[in-house]
């Protein structure tokens, strides 16, 4: 990633977008794997089921339902456990999660650490970048 890119990434918050070094940086097998199942192609194609064209401004795009949708996706196949999204049909995915935030903080709160939040804090403890 260009580092046009990362700056626009790491402008997202952590909770949406972390950054790491291929060179720089160790990677833990759960962030190898969203890497793996992740990317930009599969949002993009993801999303646009939604109606979110892969050119909206990337704040916008990545605080969109669907984005949080494909997170939970992403979340649930590195879990190995089945999440199936709303259909397009059934929701204005257009909406910024914050509304999906406000509705999901209780649940979030009880959900299993999925390393979204935290992808740096393991390199810090252990003495890495």
């Amino acid at each position: 990633m260009c580092l046009e890119c990362s700056g626009r990434h790491r402008g997202l918050g952590v909770h949406i977008s972390f950054v790491r070094s291929v060179t720089m940086d160790s990677w833990s097998p759960e962030q190898l794997k969203k890497m793996q199942l992740g990317g930009n192609a599969k949002l993009n194609a993801f999303l646009k089921q939604y109606g979110v064209d892969k050119n909206v401004d990337i704040r916008d795009k990545y605080n969109t339902r669907a984005a949080e949708f494909y997170r939970e996706k992403l979340r649930a196949s590195i879990e190995g456990r089945d999440y199936t999204p709303p259909s397009p049909s059934e929701v204005g995915a257009s909406v910024p999660t914050s509304t999906v935030r406000a509705n999901s903080t209780a649940s979030a709160a009880k959900r299993k650490d999925d390393d979204w939040d935290d992808w740096g804090a393991q390199e810090t403890a252990s003495g890495g970048s």
